[in-house]
Formats: C-alpha cells, structure tokens, sequence
C-alpha cells in the first residue's frame, strides 16, 4: 500500500490493527481495517452529505454502507472518512442498477437539495472540481458560461478540448431545453463506480455523490456509462422507456461524460470512440 493513513486518523475514528488491503474505485481507492475503510475526501462538502444521506436513508432492497463518526463526532477528520465495509463485486447489471437507481431517487425525493450542487466554482479549478464543473455545464443552455471562467476557449484547445466542444454542438442539436424545466432533486452522479453486490446480500451502495437533476436521472446516467463500458446491450433503451424524460437525460448524462474528458487529465483518446458510438446510439445517426 503506496499510502498511509496518518495515526491521528486512525486514533480519531478508534480503530485497532494494521491495514489489511488497498481497495480500488468502489471505495474511494481507501484502505481497510479490519471491518472499517477509511479513505481520502476529494469534496468535503459532497462527503459531509454522502455521509448524512447514508446514515439515514431508508432504500427499498437496497443498503448503504454507514459512515463512521469520530470520537468528536466529525465524519471527516484530517481530511478521510470512515465507512463500514461489506465485500462484493462492483455492480454489473445495468438492468438491476436502474431499477436500484430509481428507489435511490424515491428515497431521495425528499431530501433538501444541497446549495453546492449549484455553487459555481472559481478558478483556478482542481481535479475534484472536474465532475461538479461537468456537470453544471451539461445542464446548462449555455455550457459556454459555464467553462469560460476556468478555459480560455479563445486559446488553441487541446486535443481533448477541442474534440470535446466538437461533440457537445453535436449534442446539443438533440437536446430539448424543455427538461431544463423538470422539477429536480437530488440524484446520484456515480451509481455505476459505487455499488456492490455481496453475493446473497442485499446491494450496497458505498457513497452518493449529489447532483440536482429530474427524477430517473441516476439511471439515466447508469444507462450511459453502462453503453460506454459495453456492459449492457442496445436494447436497453427500449427496456426502460418508463421513465418519465428518459432519453433526454440520457443525452444530458453522456454529455456530462463529454466534458469529464474534456477537463480531467487522466482522460483517454480511447473514450471518444465509445462517446461517438453511444452518441450516435442516443440520437439515431447510427
């Protein structure tokens, strides 16, 4: 393990013993000990209401691995957090996470939206900012305004940056401002990276990561990253038509994914091929 979690940390969240393993993307790359993962906090504002909204919702069929509080009471401390940890494989049927995505969004109906999903972000922007600045400018109707602050999109782009841009006038020549409209509530940006399936368990879902966005929007961009992984075949557009917007959100979400590549810097020219087919997918040029 290339990382230590400092002694403060571990004493603060009273735990006993050596690390066991370093756990991958499902838990935040953290470390376990024993029955406890503790793992470093990228957004303390996203990770203080991942933490809340864990610790109280109630998800029809479906579990939420619990925070740990410290002896002071804090969730984050030194900058980690403390989660109880269940072994599984991460979640693969996409099917079963859209169904598990739209009890998420029942149970989050009633949850106060949290200002910093709206929050503009000043420069200059860090890799945890990426999906929070994607977002907001995916479900802007003027993406543009969004990115200025943090691009000069008058300067020579990079590749990624300019690929990028390319798409999303693609894109945006599908997208109904309509949707803009929707009510929204709080929703789930990463149900994909974050739930596991104990086998003969309940599924648990280690983290929510909070944006605003119309009811289904959880599934919606489940669907997309499962078409992006080639984890799920085509026909699961038409097996999900039930929810209310769905295609729209959809577009919205794989926009979203359009700008994650653009701004952070471990992206991949291997993804745009899968954008642009997923793309093509979603708005019948394929």
């Amino acid at each position: 393990m290339s990382r230590t979690v400092p002694q403060t940390v571990v004493d603060a969240f009273r735990i006993s013993g050596d690390p066991d393993e370093a756990l991958g993307s499902s838990w935040d790359y953290g470390i376990r000990y024993a029955g406890v993962v503790l793992a470093e906090v990228a957004d303390p504002a996203r990770a203080r209401t991942s933490a809340e909204l864990r610790d109280v919702l109630q998800i029809d069929g479906v579990r939420c691995a619990k925070p740990l509080r410290a002896t002071d009471g804090r969730v984050i401390v030194g900058g980690w957090k403390a989660s109880t940890f269940t072994p599984g494989p991460r979640a693969s049927n996409i099917d079963e996470l859209v169904m598990i995505g739209l009890r998420l969004d029942d149970a989050l109906s009633a949850v106060e939206v949290p200002s910093f999903t709206h929050d503009r972000i000043a420069p200059p922007w860090e890799v945890a900012d990426v999906f929070r600045i994607a977002d907001q400018a995916a479900w802007s109707p003027q993406p543009s305004t969004v990115l200025e602050p943090g691009l000069d999109l008058d300067a020579e782009p990079t590749p990624a940056l300019h690929w990028a841009l390319t798409m999303a006038a693609r894109l945006q020549d599908s997208l109904d401002p309509e949707l803009l409209q929707v009510p929204q509530q709080v929703c789930h940006a990463d149900l994909v990276g974050t739930t596991i399936t104990p086998q003969g368990q309940a599924p648990v879902i280690t983290d929510i990561v909070c944006v605003a966005r119309p009811y289904g929007y959880t599934s919606a961009l489940a669907m997309v990253d499962g078409l992006l992984a080639e984890v799920v075949d085509d026909g699961v557009l038409t097996r999900h038509t039930n929810i209310p917007h769905i295609r729209q959100m959809m577009l919205r979400a794989l926009l979203y994914r359009v700008f994650v590549h653009a701004l952070h810097p471990e992206a991949t020219p291997a993804m745009r091929t899968h954008i642009e087919r997923v793309e093509n997918l979603l708005t019948e040029r394929g």
